[in-house]
């Protein structure tokens, strides 16, 4: 029976939660930070002064820069544009942008390169050649610049760019940041008016060869004049597309008034092929006498209903009447025959008139496409003219004006600002330094645990499993280093190792407070890997419960590799395969005292449960309805039922036992088993019925314990322990 709680967690809601983005406790990291601290610290430092000391014992080097000025709209003395016009048109960011890629160019810094006289260029190598190794050649002047010249833009709204150049020579890089803007200026110059000259002497060709072209054009154009006759050629055009409008619209008028007889011919047709009445068809009753006939009719029938009422049929009264319906239907069939003559009649004459109409529009459109043709090939000659006499005007007026620009300095960028020789080194910077000395030393410390604990995720302490595994932690459980083999099984009794008695009673207390299960119930204990000890920590689990008076059977269901008789210095003759072979589905009424079972007396309200052999078939077991109805029969008779299994991280067997059970505690031990492992294992768990009850860290240093306290309980360290029963005796 589970108990009621104030805060419940139930397995489906974890289940949920289960597939939940994972998020780690940050209390995780400082944990992880925090058993490694001394090691980050070290590291960090380490790295963090090699790095300093790297850079702050560089040369001192200097940087100077100069400013060029990009005017927005150049001065002009005439309204003219040059070919190659460097004034800012469009977008300003896109042209600035353009002069910073043209001083980043390679070309550019090989024409800076050579500008430099011999004592110079003698300057800018001398920090190089000095500390040049003399097997290697020193770099070159180019080079030193492009790694030493940045260009970029003083700010985002302005129209400077600023040229900085770095040396270990103050002077020096103030000359080289003058030298690439006083250079750049006279580059944009020359390429100037290297572009000006060759565009006059294009712009002179150009003006020759279509200035023939336009000759030769009007000559085209006045013969072809000449030969069409073209004088007349509005006026005829007029009369045509006038005739062409007029028999459109008559043939338009035609072809509707022909589909319009066709559908009361086609609505003829169908009517007589389905033995209808012709009267239904509106144009039919509308042709002459046809609806004062059928107004007669209906009277005749009319009169014909009302006399029925009086007079038998061969009433003379009623013989008239007959009589007349018929000369009314004789001469309504006669007219619906002449309307049908007369509807075929105009459906032929429309077809015809359509039929004339369509050859005389086609032959006027015909006429009309030929002067058309005509007049538009004289309006492509015309326009041809036109365009060339234009480019022709332009030309000269280029040519005119590019003479004029060839003569004036064609460029609107300025030297805005001298480099100035600087007084202090930009490098090393210490505040520079010291940032990224605090940054790195910062980054070390928290990645270097950080890093560690991801490529080792193996648990480690309490905080690996409930921050992410999400499993409370039951008891940690130390190295049974000073207890023989024989006596680990029961040490919370035997006193053999009273800081592990501790950690038992401790888990057992912890167990007691937080499940959610009463007794009695079945509990489940299993691991992910052997050697973890699951069987020692069920064994002195079960001694511990035993203890407290809850009376308790201890389970061997381990059918693969049994263990617990070994623990309790026991034979395995007789358990669960000796049982059921012999008893078949038979469960003992009582089942301490049936010798079939062979369950043994261990101490005070404790009783082993043996295998009886071994099995590689123990899943079959499990699941049948027998073993359910053995678990059952034994929860009559004891507190509580501890079922130790084999590993789940190799079989399924826990996984069968978890439906007969209430509860499931874990075994863990230390820094053996990766998280993700154990995390997957009790995903399948979540699956069941059976309460995660928590786990134990067993393997435990006794240096990395003590730092767990959950609900107020706890234990202490191991010196710790034997002080408070040193102060206890002394008192």
């Amino acid at each position: 029976m589970k108990k009621d709680s104030p805060n419940p967690t139930p397995s489906s809601s974890r289940a949920n939660a289960w597939n939940d983005l994972e998020l780690i406790d940050l209390g995780h990291y400082v944990k992880v930070i925090r058993e490694r601290w001394m090691l980050a610290l070290a590291v960090s430092i380490t790295a963090a002064a090699l790095v300093g000391y790297y850079f702050l014992s560089r040369p001192p080097v200097y940087e100077s820069a100069s400013a060029l000025l990009i005017e927005p709209f150049k001065e002009r003395v005439l309204d003219i544009d040059e070919v190659v016009d460097t004034s800012i048109q469009g977008r300003a960011d896109t042209f600035l942008h353009t002069h910073v890629e043209q001083l980043r160019t390679s070309s550019f810094r090989e024409r800076v390169a050579t500008m430099f006289d011999d004592r110079e260029r003698t300057r800018i190598l001398a920090p190089f050649v000095e500390n040049a190794d003399p097997d290697d050649p020193p770099p070159s002047l180019a080079r030193i610049l492009e790694n030493n010249v940045e260009v970029s833009r003083r700010g985002s709204d302005t129209y400077l760019l600023s040229i900085s150049a770095r040396h270990r020579d103050p002077e020096v890089a103030a000359l080289i940041a003058d030298k690439y803007a006083g250079e750049y200026i006279q580059y944009l110059l020359e390429r100037s008016s290297a572009s000006n000259n060759q565009a006059i002497i294009f712009l002179n060709r150009q003006a020759d060869e279509i200035r023939a072209e336009v000759e030769d054009m009007e000559r085209a154009l006045q013969d072809y004049r000449e030969e069409h006759n073209l004088v007349s050629m509005a006026e005829n055009q007029n009369n045509v597309a006038e005739r062409v409008s007029q028999l459109s619209a008559a043939h338009t008028q035609a072809r509707i008034r022909r589909v319009e007889l066709e559908t009361v011919f086609d609505d003829i047709e169908r009517h007589r092929e389905n033995s209808r009445d012709l009267v239904e068809i509106e144009e039919i009753v509308g042709f002459g006498p046809i609806m004062d006939l059928l107004k007669q009719r209906e009277e005749l029938e009319a009169k014909r209903s009302v006399l029925s009422e009086e007079f038998l049929e061969r009433h003379p009264r009623m013989i008239e009447n007959e009589r007349s319906l018929e000369q009314v239907d004789v001469r309504l069939d006669r007219n619906i025959e002449r309307a049908v003559a007369e509807f075929r009649n105009r459906l032929e004459n429309a077809r015809e008139q359509e039929r004339r109409l369509q050859q005389n529009l086609a032959e006027a459109e015909a006429e009309s496409l030929r002067m058309d043709r005509i007049a538009g090939e004289h309006n492509v000659l015309r326009r041809n003219l036109e365009s060339t006499r234009r480019t022709y005007d332009q030309i000269l007026e280029r040519l005119n004006e590019t003479s004029i620009a060839s003569q004036l300095e064609n460029t609107n960028i300025r030297v805005a600002d001298s480099a100035v020789v600087p007084e202090y080194p930009v490098e090393p910077s210490l505040r520079r330094t010291a940032l990224m000395v605090l940054f790195l030393g910062g980054f070390l410390f928290v990645g270097v645990p950080v890093g560690i604990d991801a490529i080792d995720s193996r648990v480690k302490s309490w905080s690996d499993l409930e921050s992410f595994i999400d499993i409370p932690l039951v008891g940690e459980v130390p190295l049974f280093r000073k207890v023989d083999e024989k006596h680990r099984a029961a040490v919370v009794t035997n006193e053999k190792d009273e800081n592990a008695a501790e950690a038992f009673r401790s888990a057992y207390s912890q167990m007691e407070l937080s499940s959610r299960v009463e007794l009695p119930k079945a509990l489940l204990v299993t691991s992910t890997l052997p050697e973890e000890g699951k069987s020692l920590v069920a064994t002195n689990l079960a001694h511990a419960f035993a203890g407290h008076g809850k009376k308790t059977l201890l389970i061997d269901c381990d059918l693969r590799r049994p263990t617990l008789h070994r623990l309790h210095d026991t034979k395995n003759d007789r358990g669960l395969l000796t049982w059921l072979e012999e008893t078949g589905a038979e469960v003992p009424a009582d089942p301490a005292s049936d010798s079939r079972l062979g369950i043994i007396k261990v101490e005070e309200n404790l009783d082993l449960l043996r295998t009886g052999g071994r099995s590689k078939k123990p899943t079959e077991f499990f699941d049948d309805e027998t073993f359910a109805r053995l678990i059952k029969g034994l929860r009559k008779h004891y507190d509580l039922l501890i079922l130790d299994t084999s590993p789940a991280g190799l079989f399924p067997d826990s996984l069968s036992l978890s439906k007969h059970v209430d509860e499931l505690l874990y075994v863990c031990w230390f820094n053996k088993i990766p998280r993700q492992q154990i995390k997957r294992i009790l995903e399948r768990f979540h699956q069941t019925d059976a309460e995660i009850a928590g786990m134990v860290l067993n393997g435990m240093p006794n240096r990395k314990r003590g730092a767990y306290y959950y609900h107020g309980y706890g234990y202490y360290g191991h010196s710790r322990y034997k002080k408070y029963y040193q102060d206890d005796k002394v008192a």
